[in-house]
């Protein structure tokens, strides 16, 4: 599969959205209530990623940037958001917020085309390492980031979803990010 990554558009959205809802209802069964999961709205997330990919400060607080890995026929197959830490002691340090390929395109390469694509952007923006998310359980995704050089460090936090699920997370930092 030939997969292309650019920088995310508003006209992305749509395809965003529909991949990160497949993504999360593949990755997280059994990590999350169904309810949770079977809530999501395509068109609820379309929304808000267009408001996030036209530049809406009060969606993207941050600053941070998104990119998509898309096909020949320039149909998003997974996406990619990050930018400066947002954790207190990290701000020095990049951050990947969120990194997600459609389920169809798993182990296809989309999601090493994308974190290949975002660390290259966070060096150039002069991070000297990066740090992530991710919650815990997710046995496939925590491969995923051992094979480019990720490592849990130990840290934890505990967040509540919208819904009111109380999610556990795990810190993961690049190999250059010192501990």
């Amino acid at each position: 599969m030939t997969v292309r990554v650019r920088a995310a558009t508003a006209d992305d959205a749509a395809g965003v959205a529909r991949v990160h809802v497949d993504s999360w209802r593949a990755t997280y069964k059994g990590l999350m209530p169904d309810a949770v999961l079977d809530g999501l709205s395509v068109d609820n997330r379309a929304a808000g990623w267009r408001r996030w990919l036209s530049g809406d400060a009060d969606r993207n607080p941050e600053g941070h940037q998104c990119i998509v890995a898309v096909d020949a026929a320039d149909s998003v197959l997974g996406w990619a958001t990050f930018g400066h830490g947002r954790d207190k002691g990290w701000e020095g340090f990049g951050e990947i917020a969120g990194i997600y390929a459609h389920p169809d395109a798993w182990s296809s390469g989309v999601g090493h085309a994308l974190m290949e694509q975002a660390m290259i952007a966070l060096a150039q923006a002069g991070f000297s390492g990066a740090y992530l998310w991710m919650l815990a359980g997710n046995a496939r995704a925590l491969r995923f980031y051992e094979r480019h050089g990720w490592a849990a460090d130990g840290g934890e936090k505990s967040e509540t979803h919208s819904s009111g699920h109380l999610m556990r997370e795990l810190r993961l930092v690049a190999n250059n990010a010192p501990v």
